[in-house]
């Protein structure tokens, strides 16, 4: 993530935060299939209050399904007490009496969600010479691929120079 992806998400209306999501994944008929766990840099809307959570705070959005989200923020964890707590796992290595990462061992964990859960909007952003049929290749390449653009910034520079083309898609 650069200055311009920055400033490109702030011109698109949102903040670039990274974000660790939890939720329950269902079929067509209704039946659960797991749970989705991701940490990944992601878009925020910048009026939502998690794209306000700053510095060592941290934010937590409950989607309550009919009753609606609810937001919940207090302090992180800061500079000190991360440090304690890597120091402590440290010497828990060291003693010999540290445990799994999530209470099993790696090689019984098994993926039970499908990788199409994950759709979602995309932001993407090709450097290219401005030249043209530029813009027409890139578009032919995502509609080929079933991906909708949602919205686009493109400035103009000299022909031949390199420019950003920016785009957000609808959900894919």
């Amino acid at each position: 993530i650069t200055a311009e992806d920055i400033g490109f998400a702030s011109e698109f209306g949102f903040r670039i935060k990274l974000l660790g999501v939890a939720r329950q994944t269902y079929d067509e008929n209704g039946t659960a299939l797991g749970i989705d766990q991701r940490v990944r840099p992601a878009m925020v809307r910048a009026r939502t209050p998690l794209a306000n959570v700053d510095g060592a705070a941290n934010g937590v959005v409950v989607d309550a399904g009919e009753a609606g989200s609810f937001f919940f923020s207090g302090r992180g964890a800061g500079e000190a007490p991360t440090a304690s707590a890597v120091v402590s796992d440290l010497v828990e290595i060291a003693r010999g009496s540290f445990g799994p990462v999530f209470g099993r061992p790696a090689a019984g964990l098994k993926n039970l969600v499908p990788a199409e859960s994950g759709a979602s909007p995309w932001y993407l952003r090709f450097d290219v010479l401005d030249v043209p049929g530029v813009l027409a290749e890139i578009a032919g390449r995502l509609s080929d691929a079933n991906v909708s653009i949602e919205s686009m910034i493109q400035r103009g520079r000299a022909p031949g120079e390199h420019v950003s083309i920016v785009m957000i898609t609808h959900e894919s």
